[in-house]
Order: C-alpha cells, then structure tokens, then sequence
C-alpha cells in the first residue's frame, strides 16, 4: 500500500481553511508519495499489518509535504506580511525555521526506516580511506 498523505491532513496541520491551496497540495503530495515509497525499505511499506509502523510512516510523509507547502505559501506575496496601525508595527514571524525544522523532524522520523545507499556508501569509503593530500590510501 505505501505511505499516503491526505489533503485534509495538511490543510489541518497549516490551519488552511479555504480550499484556495488544494492543487498545490495535491501536487506536492503527487511529488513526494511516490519518492518516499521508493525511499523507504520495501519490508516496511510491505508491513501493513502493523499499525504504529504505518502511522510514523505516514506522519514523516505528513511533515514533508507540509514543510514544502509551508515553503510554497512562504513565498506567496502579502500572505505574510506585516502591517502598521498607528505607531505600532505588526510583522509576521519568520517561518523558515519552521520548515527546516519540520523537514528535519520528518527526515528524522523516517531514517530508520529508509533503504540503504550503496552509492553513499562505497563514496564514504573512498572519503575516508584518503590521506591527508587527498590521495588514496593503499
């Protein structure tokens, strides 16, 4: 079955109300369901017999596309802005740290459950089997 994302789902977590996001949501879940499914070992997506497993998996998916949606509305013009009334200054809070963290809270969650990279790993090898002049050790 693999992980899914809902739209309801993000919407709640951003507190959208209006529908006004839906397809950019739907598009960011459509980019990433598939990617995260390929991402994650195939023994676990397969496990659907275990409910607490699919529910971290599908919460990391939750907090990806949410990040990314935050990112997205991050950048729409005049959604965040500030406003002055009289003297007083009202300026939106700077929600970067908060897609970072949400990214990172989602990568985290997923980690343990992610498949191996060969790649990365004969590349690790040849990274630390370098000398100090960057040649390769025997």
């Amino acid at each position: 079955m693999g992980v899914s994302v809902s739209v309801a789902a993000v919407q709640q977590r951003l507190s959208l109300e209006s529908a006004e996001y839906v397809s950019e949501i739907n598009g960011l879940i459509s980019a990433w369901v598939p990617v995260l499914n390929y991402a994650i070992e195939p023994v676990y997506v397969a496990d659907t017999g275990n409910s607490g497993l699919q529910s971290t998996l599908n919460l990391a998916a939750l907090e990806l596309v949410t990040a990314d949606m935050l990112a997205v509305l991050i950048r729409v013009p005049g959604l965040f802005d500030g406003m002055n009334v009289g003297a007083l200054q009202v300026t939106a809070k700077d929600l970067h740290d908060d897609v970072r963290a949400m990214r990172e809270q989602g990568w985290a969650r997923l980690s343990p459950f992610l498949r191996a990279d060969p790649e990365f790993a004969r590349t690790a090898a040849v990274l630390m089997a370098k000398d100090k002049q960057g040649a390769v050790a025997p």
